[in-house]
């Protein structure tokens, strides 16, 4: 689940920038600088900001810190694997062969960068136990436990990746030059890609910042392998840069940007009078949710708060439900087969019983039809028909009868030929022309069935008819 508050910190050597926000929209933004009396620099700045938070009655749910590029170094280094898994298993032995150096008091965290079909390019970075525990133990005496602590220059990424647009920046593969008043950042962004840190350097004291990008530049493009950005564009904290100079000297597009003052928590740090960059930085921190592999406590100290222990048991809590529900349901289906057999050897008790007191003991089924057989042989008398039925001879010619004397007189009838068969056909005249119908109603009133009439033409006055009832189905045929 996404977090809806979120805490950032930025921590230099002198100085430790924060924002929180809540609802993807920044709450507060505030800086904390370390006293010149100061003996233990990141504690003292990390129990400023829990103390500073406190005061503003900050309320947020995940803390991450991003650490300044002068305490980590980040390598270049090649995995034989793809999988994430199996290079995290191993990212520690391919950077000490890269650094050449007792990996031990290390934390290592990496990013990937490009995936072969020999292996993974990786951004691996690097930084001192020593500097992580000062700020997680710290932090963690005053009640706050940061989830994450990552590389500055990743956090920035995070920032510029996520709200860049096509108004913010018109190339599809080009270079960020991001400067603050101390440091210096280079990001790469494409459209296959995404934004990618390239590198982190120290800015200094000198004014001409022409020159420390000139420098930086063409060393960063002279040490990757990656083809020439489209374009490069500036965004200078101290406002010192003239794009057009640059652009002469390293031969490739620059332009100005001025997206960082004027974005997120920009506006609210120049008005306090706060580097931008170092705001950007940590509003990229407090953005941060989920797992990263650039997360420097999965190597060391690895994260133990409420949320994980909260996760922890949900975890188990599941398990144990899901192991509940089978008992339950297993006892259930048990219970049910258990009445299924019951019931049919019940079924097969009474089945015995049944035959023991009917007439015949060898029937078993057909009580409904023996009903139904009963109701029509009553429906027989009652209706003048014999015991066999109404599809017997007699029962035929007494209902053919029955119709006669109903309509004899009314229709003036003189039946000729009455022809009894699985049909009854009847043949004759009537006085009137209406008569021949007359006598047709008459029959489907006893019940015979539906009566079909074919008339012929007039003659002597009288009106023949020839009249065929199915008395089999009940319907009449043409």
């Amino acid at each position: 689940m996404e977090s809806q508050s979120g805490l950032g910190i930025y921590v230099n050597k002198s100085r430790a920038t924060v924002v929180c926000l809540h609802r993807h929209k920044v709450k507060e933004c505030f800086s904390v600088t370390l006293s010149e009396e100061s003996t233990e620099p990141v504690p003292d700045l990390m129990r400023q900001v829990a103390e500073t938070c406190v005061e503003k009655r900050l309320t947020f749910s995940d803390v991450t810190v991003a650490l300044d590029c002068t305490w980590f170094m980040q390598h270049h280094v090649h995995s034989e694997f793809t999988n994430l898994k199996q290079i995290g298993a191993t990212i520690r032995f391919d950077t000490e062969e890269v650094v050449a150096t007792d990996i031990a008091n290390l934390a290592v965290g990496f990013a990937v960068i490009d995936t072969k079909e020999n292996g993974t390019d990786l951004n691996v970075f690097t930084a001192d136990h020593a500097v992580l525990s000062d700020v997680v133990l710290t932090l963690q005496s005053h009640g706050i436990d940061p989830v994450r602590v990552i590389p500055d220059v990743c956090s920035l990424s995070q920032v510029i990746g996520h709200d860049i647009n096509a108004k913010t920046y018109a190339y599809s593969d080009g270079l960020f030059g991001i400067l603050s008043r101390h440091n210096g950042y280079f990001l790469r962004y494409s459209d296959k890609q995404g934004c990618m840190p390239v590198r982190a350097f120290l800015v200094g004291t000198q004014k001409n910042k022409n020159d420390v990008l000139t420098r930086e530049i063409l060393t960063t493009m002279a040490s990757t392998s990656a083809t020439a950005p489209e374009g490069l564009m500036i965004y200078d904290a101290t406002d010192s840069t003239d794009p057009a100079a640059l652009a002469e000297r390293v031969s490739i597009p620059v332009e100005a940007l001025d997206w960082l003052a004027v974005h997120g928590a920009g506006p609210q740090a120049l008005a306090q009078g706060d580097d931008p960059v170092d705001c950007a930085i940590a509003l990229g921190a407090a953005r941060m949710t989920g797992e990263s592999s650039l997360n420097f406590r999965n190597d060391f100290m690895p994260f133990q708060g409420k949320k994980l222990r909260l996760q922890s048991a949900m975890k188990w809590m599941c398990f144990s439900m899901t192991l509940l529900l089978l008992a339950v349901g297993g006892r259930m289906q048990a219970k049910w087969f258990q009445v299924r057999q019951d019931r049919g050897l019940l079924h097969s008790k009474l089945a015995k019983d049944h035959q023991a007191v009917m007439l015949d003991s060898k029937k078993t089924t057909g009580l409904v039809a023996d009903l139904a057989r009963e109701k029509r042989k009553i429906e027989a008398l009652k209706t003048g028909r014999n015991l066999q039925g109404r599809n017997s001879t007699s029962a035929k010619l007494i209902l053919m009868l029955k119709a006669i004397n109903a309509s004899y007189t009314k229709a003036g009838l003189d039946v000729e030929e009455i022809i009894i068969t699985k049909d009854v056909t009847v043949r004759g005249s009537t006085s009137k022309a209406d008569g021949r119908q007359d006598f047709a109603e008459a029959i489907k009133k006893t019940g015979l069935g539906h009566p079909v009439s074919s008339n012929l033409d007039i003659k002597q006055g009288r009106w023949p008819f020839s009249i065929n009832v199915d008395t089999e189905t009940g319907r009449a045929k043409p």
